[in-house]
């Protein structure tokens, strides 16, 4: 470990917190089937494995995995020591004692005597780092990272930043004048590009894109703005030279994060995919992909060392995987919006799939089985979950759901965390994430629906809605319907009744679903 420095930043914004995110395609089991469906042999997640987040800031996404898999070892590094310090308290209050939070920058990480890993993940990082930090981070995963092991990587990219990055250095340049912290200076920049506007910008006139995110800027926190805009490190980055990059660490492009990028049908219009196909090699159809698309923000997977797999091991591999629902049935939808256009699918197979999940996670062979699919042809159901996963509404699982009686109508949250969040809902720092070990990953609930389940699972079964009214009235919450405030504290009541009642109805069997939520 080196000494103290006076430049330990490398030019990045560290007086203001990032926004405290959780990011679900770092979650291994959907890196497992981006590798699956792109022919790439996945990691075990049936038995121990190890898990690095570097740059994890907060420390929400990794703490949120370390409980899904409690087997398993995790890390989390970040530079900022205030991240550092939320993050630990956060593994500390949900009881996480297979997770490591480390403060140390990517070359202190190089010597450090740490476990070899099975995923790596780093999410909106690479392009916000100098050339140094990259090859330090790159020396770390060639050391770290074990033989097939897989990696998420997330990065601003060109051409999509193109018009727009001229934002970026201005706000730098203003912000560089503008006493105070990195928020005050973030807010000074937003000013700025608003008179830059109403001065009739001939810039903004032009860039149309330039326009509408400078409009955007006003929207978003100050905090964002800060750590987006104002670091002295900024890069976006051709996605050819970033494959390039991280072949140094002996890393080979699997595919992209976002499900529906790894299906050309859904990304491209007739003459856009016959250009898109007829390109030579993966690493030019990816560089033009991102031109047909205008993309700015890549989120890639990539594999140490790929054999690829026949299509027999393909559809074993995919077989034997675990998918279901994070939303109620009631909430599925049968619509769904892709570059290439909008894609419908109400039809048979669908309404079978869904009505299979409504009843818990299985795997994709036991899905064949079920009723309504049992005549589906293997390749067509594949496709159609392929499909429905590409939509958002089915996800992958890290295990099927098991199979129990319905409890005695007194419950409990097994999970430390889980009992944490539920009962910080709606406090300072809070978050909204349930961690569901069956899914292998965090799903999102809102105030009502956490509040509601803390109440349940702490002996309010019968009087929820008083218990969190009167939650709400400690903490001097109003309730409200859509936008109006409600007058009184029996239309607040007769409000709570009413959400209490959808949520026993949909929310909380689905909790039980997923082992969020256990009858005791």
């Amino acid at each position: 470990m080196t000494g103290a420095r006076s430049d330990w930043t490398d030019g990045y914004v560290s007086d203001v917190a990032y926004t405290d995110g959780y990011y679900a395609e770092l979650a291994p089991v959907h890196l497992n089937y981006i590798a699956v469906l792109n022919r790439c042999a996945p990691r075990a997640i049936s038995k121990p494995f190890t898990y690095c987040e570097l740059g994890c800031g907060n420390g929400h996404t990794v703490s949120v995995l370390a409980a899904a898999h409690p087997e398993s070892t995790f890390y989390g590094c970040d530079i900022n020591p205030a991240h550092v310090a939320k993050a630990r308290r956060w593994a500390e209050a949900a009881g996480l004692k297979n997770l490591t939070i480390l403060e140390a920058s990517f070359q202190e990480m190089v010597e450090m005597d740490l476990p070899d890993f099975d995923f790596i993940t780093f999410h909106g990082i690479y392009s916000w780092i100098s050339e140094t930090n990259r090859k330090a981070m790159l020396d770390v995963i060639a050391r770290r990272l074990l033989p097939g092991g897989l990696v998420y990587n997330s990065y601003n990219c060109m051409p999509g930043w193109a018009a727009q990055a001229p934002i970026q250095r201005l706000m730098r340049e203003i912000g560089g004048d503008i006493p105070g912290d990195s928020l005050a200076k973030a807010k000074g920049g937003i000013d700025f590009l608003g008179k830059l506007d109403a001065a009739g910008s001939r810039y903004l006139r032009a860039n149309q894109s330039a326009a509408e995110l400078a409009g955007k800027l006003v929207q978003r926190p100050a905090s964002y703005v800060a750590h987006e805009y104002l670091n002295g490190e900024w890069h976006p980055l051709y996605c050819v030279d970033t494959f390039r990059e991280m072949g140094m660490a002996k890393l080979s492009f699997v595919g992209s994060a976002i499900v529906p990028e790894n299906h050309p049908h859904l990304q491209f219009r007739e003459n856009a995919r016959a250009l898109f196909d007829a390109q030579p090699t993966m690493e030019r159809k990816q560089l033009v992909k991102d031109f047909l698309l205008n993309q700015r923000f890549r989120c890639d997977v990539y594999a140490k060392g790929i054999s690829p797999l026949s299509p027999q091991e393909v559809r074993s591999e995919f077989g034997n995987m675990a998918v279901g629902l994070i939303k109620p049935p009631s909430k599925v939808e049968y619509t769904a919006r892709f570059n290439a256009g909008e894609l419908r699918f109400d039809h048979a197979t669908a309404r079978a799939i869904f009505a299979a999940l409504g009843q818990g996670a299985m795997a994709v062979r036991e899905l064949a089985k079920q009723p309504g699919l049992s005549r589906v042809p293997a390749a067509r159901l594949e496709s159609a979950v392929h499909t429905l996963i590409a939509a958002g509404q089915v996800v992958p699982f890290a295990a099927p759901a098991p199979r129990s009686a319905k409890g005695t109508g007194r419950f409990t949250l097994p999970s430390p965390l889980n009992r944490h969040v539920a009962g910080s809902a709606g406090g300072a720092g809070a978050r909204d994430r349930l961690v569901s070990k069956i899914a292998g990953r965090g799903v999102a609930f809102d105030l009502n629906e956490l509040c509601f389940t803390h109440a349940v699972t702490n002996g309010h079964s019968g009087d929820a809605p008083e218990a969190v009214l009167a939650r709400f009235e400690r903490a001097g919450r109003r309730v409200k319907r859509g936008g109006e405030v409600l007058n009184g504290r029996d239309a607040a009541l007769a409000e709570l009744r009413q959400r209490f009642d959808n949520y026993k109805e949909t929310t909380l069997p689905l909790m039980v679903q997923l082992g969020i939520v256990e009858g005791a």
